[in-house]
């Protein structure tokens, strides 16, 4: 392969895909999904590093269990974020987060304080084969607001 060559894949204006160094691995765009083809050129794996976010807001009147998102197939739920931005000034409300039946899978009403303004963070790592994950809240008198961020993503 020729310098000339390897300048016009690297700059990949006539090239579908990247090649790195004379002989290495390529970078390829198919359909929308970057793939590595192998140096021996004889097979493409994709990869599979996309984050996919949903926020649903909450206050004091939202009626519980509200359902936040449902994963597509095979998405693994990377984060559970639970951001209250105006704290109840009394009483006991909470809010946990997870699937019906558990809800408390992805994040414990225990782990965040709905009485404190702050960021409340965990990484469960699991997948949930498509059921709808749910934030129950247990309200009190008090005004509270903030918002659930589910942060998705593919395994492997």
């Amino acid at each position: 392969m020729s310098v000339l060559r390897w300048l016009s894949d690297f700059v990949g204006t006539g090239k579908d895909f990247f090649r790195i160094g004379f002989t290495g691995v390529r970078l390829k765009n198919s359909s929308g999904i970057l793939e590595i083809r192998n140096a021996g050129d004889t097979g493409d794996t994709p990869i599979k590093a996309y984050d996919r976010i949903h926020q649903e807001a909450f206050t004091q009147a939202t009626s519980s269990p509200i359902t936040i998102v449902t994963p597509t197939n095979g998405e693994i739920v990377r984060k559970v974020i639970v951001e209250v931005t105006t704290a109840a000034a009394a009483g006991s409300p909470t809010i946990s987060v997870g699937v019906s039946g558990t809800v408390e899978a992805y994040m414990a009403a225990a782990e965040n304080n709905l009485k404190e303004v702050g960021v409340y963070e965990v990484e469960p790592m699991v997948s949930n084969a498509a059921a709808a994950i749910i934030a129950t809240i247990v309200v009190s008198a008090q005004t509270f607001v903030g918002k659930v961020t589910v942060v998705f993503g593919l395994p492997g």
